[in-house]
This record gives structure tokens, C-alpha cells and sequence, in this order.
């Protein structure tokens, strides 16, 4: 069916160019006469066309850094038994990925011509799943392979690309309406194989790895991806942009061994298997690869050898060759090296005395216990911190949260200049500890807020901080001058 739909594609394709380019022919042979702009938008059009239908040069650029048998070596026995229980070449390249992903395709050639195999394998999947899960998702690529996927792919890819070159090339006229409905047509047709092909391909899965660990596998990665996105967004880029460079591998361990982020994520994990997908997304719902993959009856399957792998030989060193890739290595060299037991006194402490310092105007002469449990002035101070920064897109909810932020900021200052210390975790929030007392500023700020702390609790509260009176604006610099 995809090959029908290309096929007709360039059929269509080429003969509405040179039907374009016989019009103004015809004109001159048969009427005697050139309607100049008919003639100019015929030639336009066609060569519009014409030009779109012409295939580009594939340029590959590695994902990530390379894995190799020396510095991968379990990962490349998983991948030396997919190959030769699906009697399938093992890829002669594979990729380290940054996300939660893995893939294989054809590198060089042709339109998938004199290409050689290459494979790409996400960092979190190696890091949060299983060696049995893991062999499934490889053995789920490999039924790329063996179902001829891969070698369709190029030509799908690229009659893709063509469309939408053909849509810019025509774009502004009558014309444009056929090849966007002929491209919408191709997408929903082209995706729907690429939803049977991802059947095929957890088939293959269930075959190679067992049908538990391929459902395992299914739903693991259902929890690990919006778990890594909040890891790096959350945890990871504010030490970097910080100048510091953590330890990635073990704070996502951390990260996902904490019991109140595993069970945010398992509900949410829950809600994406049960969750419907639109038209033109390449893959099928979880659930129902989840009810193909147990109408698949075979006898479980275990690899004594997976009790005691190691993936990865040093996971920090391939992290950073992995951060090196992304962010470039003289970028990444300019890190200090940090402790996430540190992070709190190193990062968060002068994070939020910068955002006191830019605020300061707006804080005024505000202290600590003069902040009300009132929403509208929560929403009064948002809107003004938003007129300093030039947003005019916020809406009413985010103006609260705006002035939540800065005044969790101003009041954690103010906890640190009378000796508090910042004590955080990944997945952690945010504490202040002294003398083995505990305070969550976030929790405090947001129930003024929200107006569900009065606010005699307010004052009360920072009279045992001792914080009470304390300029916040002011806090700033005096907490930098103590912390260094």
C-alpha cells in the first residue's frame, strides 16, 4: 500500500508539471497565442514540482556518542543474540541517544541502496530497564529488520519530504489544495502501516525476549520517559546553567528510587498506556499493543546471565561523552564537578539571591511576616513582576504563581542569612534545616497563595524562623556575604 501510495504520488506529481508546461505549448500551437501570466504560472508551477520531486543527498549526523563492544559489553551480547535468533546482521553502528528512544535505520547509500545498518539506543533505557526489558526493545528494532520496515523506510521518508516541497513550491495557488490533501492522505495512509509495522515489530519482541518482559518493557517506558523529561528539566539543567556538572546517572537512579516521584509517574504511566493516539502518530495505543502482545501464547523466558549485567562500564563516563555530543566538549569542560548533596547550598542558595536582587524594586520594603494570605495580591505582585520582564501572554493563574516564585526566593534568602541551610535530593523538594528543624518554604508560600494559611499562622511561623521583620529585599546580599 505505501509503495501504491509513492508510486502515485510521482504519477501524479509528474504528469500535472508536464500538463502545466503543455498548456502554454498548446496555446502557441493550436490558438496561436501565449496568455503571458497563464504561461508564467504554468512554467512556475511546474518547475515548482519538478524541483520538489528531486531526491536529496541523506546527510547522517551521529545521535550520540559510539558504543562499542569494549565499552558496552552486555548491551552488545543482548545485541549479538536479537541478530542471530532473527538471523539478522547485527548494525555495524550504534549510538548512545540523550532521550528515551531507540531506532535503526540505514546510514548511506542511496535511498536505502549500499547502506549499512545503524542502531540508536537512549541512555535511560539502559539506565531504568531491565536487561530483560532492554533485550525486548532491541529485539523490537531487529523486527524493523526482519519485516523489511527499514528499507521501506527511506522511500516513505523521502516521498514525505517531496510533498511538502511540492506544497512550498505551489504554495499560493489553486494547485497548492491538491497536494495538501494528496499529503494529509499520504500521512494517515503511511502512518497507519507505521502502526502495523510496530505490531510486527513487538511480535518479534515477544518471540526474542518473552512475552512478559516485551509487555514489561511497554509499560516501563511509559514510566521512564516523562520521568527523564522532568529529571533534566527540573533537577539537572538548573545545576548546569549554574556551572555545574552533577552526577547525570546517579541522580536519576535517585531520582526514580524516590517513592513520591515512582508514584507520580506510575499513575501518570497508567493514564499514557490507557490513552488514545490521533491520525498521524507512528505508533499504536499502549494499551492495545499490550492486548496483542497477551494473545501471543509462548513459554516465559529467562537468561540466568541478566542477574548480574553491567550494561555500562563507567555510566558517568559515558554520560559525559553523551553531554559532550550535546552541548559541545569545551562547554562541558568549564563545569565544576558537584555533589547533589551539594546542590542545595551551592546552587539553590545563590539562585535565590539573584532572584531577590532582580526583584528587589518590586519587594520593596516587604518583610517576611507582612506578606498577606491574600490571592488578589499574590495576582497584584505577578503582574508586576510580569510588566518588569515584558509578558503581556499571562494569564491570571500564572500571574499568582509568578509572585509564589519570587517570594519563595526572597523568604529562602532570608531563612539562609539567619544561618538555614539548604537541603535538597533529585526529587527532592527544597528544605531548609537547622538545628534539626525542617521547613519547606514552597509548602508555606503557596498556602499564602492560595489563601488556605491565615494570617496569624504566617506570623507565627516566621516568628519561630526568625525571620520575623526581616527586609526581603534586603536579604540578598547580606545571605551572599554570609554564604561565602
Amino acid at each position: 500500500m505505501a509503495l501504491l501510495l509513492m508510486v502515485g504520488f510521482y504519477t501524479f506529481s509528474l504528469a500535472l508539471a508536464f500538463g502545466l508546461l503543455w498548456v502554454p505549448y498548446a496555446e502557441f500551437v493550436y490558438l496561436e497565442r501565449v496568455d503571458g501570466r497563464l504561461a508564467l504560472f504554468c512554467v512556475i508551477s511546474a518547475l515548482g514540482i519538478l524541483w520538489a520531486l528531486i531526491p536529496r543527498t541523506d546527510k547522517f549526523e551521529p545521535p550520540g556518542p559510539r558504543l562499542t563492544p569494549g565499552n558496552a559489553p552486555y548491551l552488545f551480547t543482548i545485541i549479538e543474540e536479537v541478530a542471530r535468533t532473527t538471523s539478522q546482521p547485527r548494525p555495524e553502528e550504534v549510538y548512545l541517544l540523550p532521550d528515551v528512544n531507540a531506532f535503526v535505520t540505514h546510514r548511506g547509500g542511496f535511498m536505502g541502496f549500499r547502506s549499512h545498518r545503524v542502531m540508536g539506543v537512549g541512555l535511560p533505557l539502559i539506565k531504568a530497564l531491565s536487561p530483560a526489558e532492554l533485550r525486548s526493545v532491541i529485539a523490537h528494532e531487529f523486527g524493523h529488520f526482519v519485516s523489511g520496515d527499514v528499507a521501506l523506510g527511506p522511500w516513505i521518508y523521502k516521498t514525505r519530504a517531496a510533498i511538502f516541497r511540492a506544497i512550498e513550491g505551489v504554495s499560493g495557488s489553486i494547485l497548492q489544495w491538491l497536494f495538501v490533501a494528496y499529503g494529509k492522505m499520504f500521512m494517515r495512509m503511511t502512518m497507519q502501516v507505521s502502526r502495523e509495522q510496530e505490531f510486527v515489530a513487538d511480535a518479534t519482541a515477544a518471540k526474542v525476549a518473552g512475552v512478559a518482559q516485551a509487555i514489561s518493557a511497554l509499560k516501563r517506558v511509559e514510566f521512564i520517559a516523562p520521568a527523564y523529561g522532568s529529571y533534566l528539566n527540573n533537577e539537572v539543567l538548573p545545576v548546569l546553567r549554574a556551572g555545574f556538572l552533577p552526577m547525570v546517572g546517579e541522580g536519576f537512579d535517585r531520582y526514580l528510587a524516590d517513592p513520591d516521584m515512582a508514584q507520580l509517574f506510575q499513575d501518570y504511566a497508567k493514564q499514557a498506556i490507557g490513552a488514545e493516539v490521533g491520525e498521524y502518530d507512528s505508533h499504536p495505543p499502549t494499551a492495545e499493543r499490550v492486548a496483542a502482545l497477551e494473545r501471543i501464547k509462548q513459554k516465559p523466558r529467562e537468561n540466568p546471565k541478566d542477574a548480574t549485567a553491567v550494561m555500562l562500564k563507567e555510566p558517568e563516563r559515558h554520560i559525559r561523552a553523551l553531554m559532550d555530543h550535546m552541548y559541545g566538549k569545551e562547554n562541558v569542560s568549564k563545569l565544576k564537578p558537584i555533589k547533589w548533596d551539594e546542590v542545595g547550598a551551592k546552587v539553590y542558595a545563590a539562585m535565590w539571591t539573584g532572584m531577590v536582587e532582580e526583584h528587589a524594586k518590586i519587594l520593596g520594603t516587604l518583610t517576611a511576616d507582612q506578606i498577606p494570605a491574600d490571592r488578589k495580591w499574590f495576582k497584584k505582585k505577578g503582574a508586576e513582576i510580569a510588566a518588569l520582564h515584558n509578558r503581556t501572554d499571562v494569564d491570571t493563574e500564572e500571574l499568582a504563581e509568578y509572585a509564589k516564585h519570587v517570594l519563595l526566593c526572597a523568604v529562602g534568602a532570608a531563612l539562609v542569612k539567619q544561618g538555614w541551610t539548604i537541603e535538597t535530593a533529585p526529587g527532592r523538594p527544597l528544605n531548609v534545616v537547622k538545628d534539626g528543624n525542617h521547613f519547606e518554604p514552597h509548602v508555606a508560600i503557596g498556602k499564602l497563595g492560595d489563601g488556605t494559611m491565615n494570617i496569624d499562622e504566617w506570623k507565627a511561623t516566621c516568628q519561630s524562623l526568625g525571620i520575623s521583620g526581616v527586609q526581603l529585599s534586603s536579604s540578598a546580599a547580606q545571605a551572599e556575604s554570609r554564604i561565602a
